[in-house]
């Protein structure tokens, strides 16, 4: 808001100096083809102070203008980080609610598992069925009291799965919405680009007209002052250098402060995202724990074993029969066993030479070998450094890391985010393949096959493989 206000302000004074100079010469100012002649004939009429004053109009025109190309080349600055800040958060929420989904499925094996120890464990429900086939009160309430334990696991079970699925589902809305947020951002980027470009032509345009009426300018002082035109034009060129040089330093200032505050918000949505994979990552460890205390199931069990083991039990006179056997059975068992073995194993070995037959199946499908080549290719990179609009290994984004991998495998995509969405073939999300260029708004990624893809990200997170985000558009490009 504060450089909107402050464009605001520079408009306002450009157009006040702009009047202040109608006012001054004559109405000849808008006849564009009299625009010289009117000039020169204005200029004639005014007094040196009027013409040391107009000169100075100038240049502050060109300041105001100068700094408005430079606040709006920050505020694009400002926007790429908060299209950056907001790629990560929409991946962030995407990989929070995959893995909440896994989290489903894991607790709905769970259930599964105690569902089918129910069914198995069905006759129960029958009054007094725990009491059949009992041989002892205390064997008939151990097993009441494994059943309960199970019944009381089930309920638990299926409470965590029901807190589970609400919790994934709440996550899916979140990456819902960062996705959303993210194309916002996209636009916000667009337009900032536009606005930077507007403010970077009227600056260039003012600057143009500015040395044509300075030109006149220099002329009436020079006469009025008695002096020639090359020295007045001399001290004029000096203080627009001076102008300018100022003006240029004004630019770097803004922009390096812009540069630093997108930097700072980069790096610090690149800290919350790694605390966030770190903080998943326990709780991921978390449910592997709570598994542990639920070997209360193994009761159910425990009863049918306790009646086997309960008869070998009291009769311990088998112990003295494999005494005797022991002795004769090790002579003979390590004859046949070494014989048996060497004869089978060299037999499997010829008969596996005819799997070889499964390898031209590839062949046919030469466009798969460059799929994967591209996948291997962009992989080698990941690490590589972000560096908005970088095109090689040392430093891209996300369409210079894009453009380069292509590139590389004889592909041409084209050079802006904006354009790649016209790249290759559209393909729906059902018959993506690895290989395929990804598009969102603002942003260019390579699918490298379930469910994940490849891309440059931000100056903090580099180039990095994650999990795909949103609802991309799926560009075939490889022209198979």
């Amino acid at each position: 808001m504060a450089n909107i206000r402050r464009r605001g302000f520079h408009a306002a004074c450009a157009v006040a100096i702009a009047g202040s100079m109608v006012l001054a010469g004559s109405a000849g100012f808008a006849d564009d083809g009299d625009d010289e002649v009117s000039s020169t004939v204005s200029y004639s009429e005014m007094s040196l102070a009027e013409l040391e004053a107009e000169l100075a109009s100038l240049s502050a025109q060109s300041t105001a203008l100068a700094e408005d190309a430079a606040l709006a080349e920050s505020d694009q600055i400002r926007a790429q980080a908060d299209l950056s800040e907001s790629i990560t958060a929409a991946m962030d929420a995407q990989d929070a609610a995959i893995r909440a989904y896994d989290e489903v499925e894991v607790a709905r094996e769970e259930l599964g598992s105690v569902g089918a120890a129910m069914y198995r464990d069905g006759a129960s429900a029958v009054p007094f069925a725990n009491y059949l086939n009992a041989t002892s009160l205390t064997e008939v309430n151990a097993r009441q009291d494994a059943y309960n334990r199970l019944g009381q696991s089930a309920e638990a079970k299926v409470q965590e799965f029901e807190a589970k699925l609400n919790l994934a589902e709440v996550m899916e809305e979140q990456a819902v919405a960062a996705a959303d947020e993210q194309t916002l951002a996209a636009a916000s980027v667009d337009e900032a680009a536009r606005e930077a470009d507007r403010a970077s032509q009227a600056a260039a345009e003012q600057l143009a007209e500015a040395e044509n009426r300075r030109d006149a300018l220099v002329a009436e002082l020079a006469r009025q002052k008695g002096v020639e035109e090359e020295e007045e034009a001399a001290r004029v060129a000096a203080l627009e250098e001076e102008r300018r040089k100022a003006d240029e330093e004004n630019r770097q200032r803004v922009i390096a402060e812009a540069q630093a505050q997108a930097t700072a918000q980069q790096e610090a949505a690149a800290v919350q995202s790694q605390a966030n994979q770190e903080v998943n990552k326990d709780e991921e460890k978390a449910p592997d724990t709570t598994p542990a205390p639920e070997p209360t199931k193994e009761p159910t069990t425990e009863p049918t074993a306790e009646p086997t083991t309960a008869t070998p039990t009291p009769t311990p006179t088998p112990a003295p029969t494999p005494t005797p056997t022991p002795t004769p059975t090790p002579t003979p068992n390590p004859t046949p066993t070494p014989t048996p073995t060497p004869t089978p194993t060299p037999t499997p070995t010829p008969t596996p030479t005819p799997t070889p037959e499964p390898e031209p199946a590839p062949a046919p499908a030469p466009s798969s070998n460059v799929r994967n080549s591209i996948v291997s290719y962009a992989r080698q990179f990941i690490g590589a450094p972000y560096v908005w609009g970088g095109v090689t290994p040392a430093g891209w984004d996300c369409i210079g890391f894009a453009h380069y991998v292509y590139a590389h495998h004889g592909i041409t995509v084209a050079r802006s985010s904006y354009g790649a969405q016209f790249n290759g073939t559209y393909v729906p999300t059902s018959q993506a393949r690895p290989g395929d260029m990804m598009w969102w708004p603002g942003h260019v990624g390579i699918y490298t096959g379930n469910g994940s893809h490849i891309a440059a990200w931000n100056p903090s997170m580099g180039t990095q493989e994650r999990a795909v985000w949103g609802s991309p558009m799926y560009r075939n490009v490889v022209g198979d």
